[in-house]
């Protein structure tokens, strides 16, 4: 299915629309790039119509001819004639139709590029408004050492010679740290379970036009994504995150109005090419996979405030995943250059590194209201109203980075590290990582 453009929408809107893009660091001339393009599209569809108006007559002349007492040589000479115009017209609309999807192409692209509206309390703000600060930064007695130290005193991860068979930024979790990778997932899910979330696994591997209808920008899916090599026409990628998967569940879907809002969750391996940063080239900040739990929710738009509250619920959840982790942290209104192009409004949470000594980002949440639904075709039905539905998205647990996170803010002097009592009855008691002296 094609992207359902709201084109009127645009048109009586030119000024708006144009302002967002701007705001949104989108470098791109609505009027040239998609309501002229757009025109034409509707002049040709006009064209290809008169002339499939002629083929029909042109049959249908045909049909009559043996019923109008020609004689042989005249219905002969007139079946020619016939037969020249009905090829004339045959080929004006393989040209036109030709024509026609270049330019309807050429609209969709540049269409599929204008972002999201922007929620208006950032329209103005240019590096985000800090929302809320949870907890206090810890204070130790002893040197703070980052995670890769403390992953390698405890021997808790590996990186050494990861170029030989599996490149650079990839490592092996061993030991504690893989069940704590484990342990944060399967506490994250009960989390969400006693929420009310519903369970889905999702494909990894999923089409270019997916991945786009989702919002990721075409031209810079090579840079941040792994392209699969694969012999059919459609492209393929690595799913860089699982709510690209769950985007999809509901395409071309209708979900009953009664059944809203409905909340999923995914585990999944996110696979992302960090190409374009050198930051971070050694430990686990900025990694080519990692294991991720990601909240995915759809809802009704019917008082228009529907997608907020959901929005603000998984913020919620977020909250209290972190708190129970006993993690500082802030949350931050991002401004409009960093909400990509699906989000209407997006929270990011950033918590505490003492051995970073910086907040960094450690989930965000995203309001995308009808962005993606438009494109995917998520859609709710109340008596046979179709409507297009709105999408949440936020991630509950990335593992990598709350690894890090507890490692550096539980570190002690004694060079142990002491996790969060919640995760007790998932680290089969075990709450203090130790050098293992084998």
């Amino acid at each position: 299915l094609k992207p359902a453009v709201d084109v009127n929408y645009i048109k009586n809107n030119l000024e708006k629309v144009q302002r967002n893009v701007e705001i949104r660091k989108s470098h791109m001339d609505v009027v040239k790039e998609v309501l002229e393009p757009y025109k034409r599209m509707k002049v040709l569809e006009k064209e290809v119509a008169k002339y499939v108006e002629m083929q029909r007559s042109i049959k249908e002349q045909v049909l009559n001819l043996d019923d109008m007492n020609f004689d042989g040589l005249t219905l002969e000479k007139k079946k020619e004639k016939l037969a020249q115009s009905l090829n004339y017209a045959n080929n004006i609309v393989l040209i036109l139709n030709w024509i026609k999807r270049q330019v309807e192409n050429f609209f969709l692209t540049n269409t599929l590029m204008i972002p999201n509206h922007t929620y208006p309390g950032v329209e103005n703000s240019k590096n985000g408004e800090v929302l809320e600060t949870v907890g206090t930064k810890p204070e130790f007695q002893h040197q703070v050492g980052d995670h890769i130290y403390i992953g390698q005193r405890l021997k808790l991860f590996r990186q050494d010679r990861m170029s030989d068979f599996a490149g650079h930024r990839n490592y092996f979790l061993t030991d504690d740290a893989a069940e704590l990778e484990q342990a944060l997932i399967q506490f994250t899910l009960d989390k969400l379970r006693s929420k009310n979330f519903r369970f889905i696994s999702t494909p990894n591997i999923l089409k270019d036009a997916v991945l786009e209808g989702a919002g990721v920008v075409p031209a810079k899916k090579d840079d941040i994504l792994y392209s699969v090599d694969n012999a059919a026409a459609d492209g393929f990628c690595l799913a860089g995150t699982s709510e690209i998967g769950l985007a999809a569940y509901f395409s071309s879907h209708s979900v009953p109005i009664s059944e809203l809002p409905l909340k999923l969750c995914a585990v999944s391996t996110c696979y992302r090419k960090e190409t374009g940063t050198r930051r971070d080239p050694r430990g686990l900040f900025r990694v080519h996979q990692f294991n991720k739990v990601e909240m995915f929710g759809v809802t009704s738009c019917e008082s228009g405030t529907e997608s907020e509250q959901l929005h603000f619920e998984f913020v919620e959840v977020q909250k209290e995943i972190f708190s129970d982790l006993n993690l500082h942290y802030k949350l931050i209104d991002m401004p409009p250059n960093d909400l990509g192009l699906p989000a209407f409004r997006k929270i990011d949470i950033e918590a505490w590194f003492p051995g970073r000594n910086s907040y960094d980002e450690i989930s965000s949440a995203s309001n995308c209201t009808d962005f993606q639904s438009r494109r995917l075709h998520i859609l709710y039905n109340d008596h046979d109203n179709y409507k297009f539905a709105h999408t949440v998205n936020a991630t509950a647990c990335a593992t990598s980075r709350l690894i890090i996170a507890l490692l550096e803010n539980g570190q002690r002097g004694d060079k142990t590290v002491r996790l969060p009592d919640c995760l007790a009855p998932y680290m089969n008691g075990k709450l203090v990582l130790m050098r293992d002296k084998r």
